[in-house]
């Protein structure tokens, strides 16, 4: 799915407004006297200048402003080639964005060091546009900004959006904790059961993935609905209401190996008759494929981390998670 994007030369006149300032006190607070061309994207903006502008228009969400800079100096426009920013010299231009800290206040004591703005415009950019271990922009033209209530700022109204996707690579990495060998095994057993438990999970993490891996995902989601059907009847069985959350909570502990989580389920049934007709092989093959899928799953993990540690600065991006997640239970 394509994310909108805009021109920021439009973003820019939304902020002076917001800000209260005519293009002559813009072009005096900024230091700039051809303001005017940035607001009509004759001339673009360059990163040396977005700091000024930060504090002379008062914006209190940099890493959103400079993300919005970010993806639309860089988002090629229909027509031309997807841009790879590993091929762009983003080095250099990430090198001249402004290099204030972010302000943890009471939360300071998180992490060993503030992250900086940029790091976390460049996390909303890697969060939204990393593909296969590389960030890629693809050809877009550029859209009006949305309509906005009163009191809604536009950079909310345009990119709130991508805290979204922040947050679902944040949930990715915690993922990637809870597969960790030092982890104890049923902490990674609790870890993983929301998504044991749903096998559309499984299908969706197969469509990002592809390969052989997709299919094995694919045929361990078919099997968690099978398993989940027979024990459906077997908590009905017992006298339980066979909801969908009892359910499913049952399958992630079988096919996690943790027999005595659903014993005295199956022992309730046993109590009032003949078991269900349950395919215990079914079960048994989806234990393997689950250790499989481990297996297979944490080797990608480990190549995609030691890939992107070559190109990305991950101890900044990592700190950064801290403040976003910060900001997400904020609200």
């Amino acid at each position: 799915m394509a994310h909108p994007i805009y021109r920021f030369g439009e973003i820019l006149r939304e902020l002076r407004k917001e800000a209260g300032l005519t293009v002559l006190g813009a072009a005096e607070a900024t230091e700039y006297g051809k303001y005017e061309r940035w607001e009509s994207s004759a001339t673009r903006v360059g990163a040396q200048h977005l700091g000024a502008i930060a504090e002379a228009f008062a914006i209190d969400h940099i890493p959103m402003f400079l993300y919005a800079w970010l993806v639309d100096r860089f988002s090629p426009s229909p027509g031309q080639s997807t841009v790879d920013l590993a091929q762009v010299n983003f080095d250099k231009t990430y090198r001249q964005l402004p290099r204030t800290t972010v302000d943890l206040g009471e939360r300071k004591d998180w992490v060993v060091e503030s992250p900086r703005h940029a790091d976390l415009a460049l996390l909303y950019l890697v969060a939204r546009y990393r593909r296969n271990q590389r960030v890629t922009l693809p050809p877009i033209a550029r859209r009006p900004l949305p309509a906005r209530a009163a009191d809604e700022d536009v950079l909310t109204s345009a990119y709130s959006n991508v805290v979204d996707d922040v947050v679902r690579l944040a949930a990715r990495i915690l993922l990637r904790a809870g597969r960790s060998d030092d982890v104890d095994a049923r902490a990674a057993v609790a870890n993983i059961a929301p998504m044991l438990s749903k096998p559309e999970a499984f299908e969706a993490l197969a469509d990002e993935v592809g390969g052989s891996l997709a299919n094995e995902l694919r045929r361990f989601a078919d099997l968690s609905r099978r398993v989940q059907d027979g024990l459906s009847e077997v908590v009905a069985q017992a006298g339980d209401t066979a909801t969908s959350g009892t359910v499913g909570e049952l399958a992630a502990r079988l096919a996690a190996g943790d027999v005595d989580a659903v014993a005295p389920t199956f022992a309730a049934a046993i109590e009032r008759g003949p078991l269900p007709d349950v395919d215990t092989a079914v079960v048994v093959d989806m234990q393997a494929m689950r250790a499989r899928l481990e297996t297979e799953i944490d080797s990608k993990v480990r190549q995609e981390v030691a890939e992107r540690s070559a190109t990305l600065d991950l101890d900044d991006l990592f700190d950064a998670l801290d403040v976003v997640a910060a900001a997400s239970h904020a609200g």
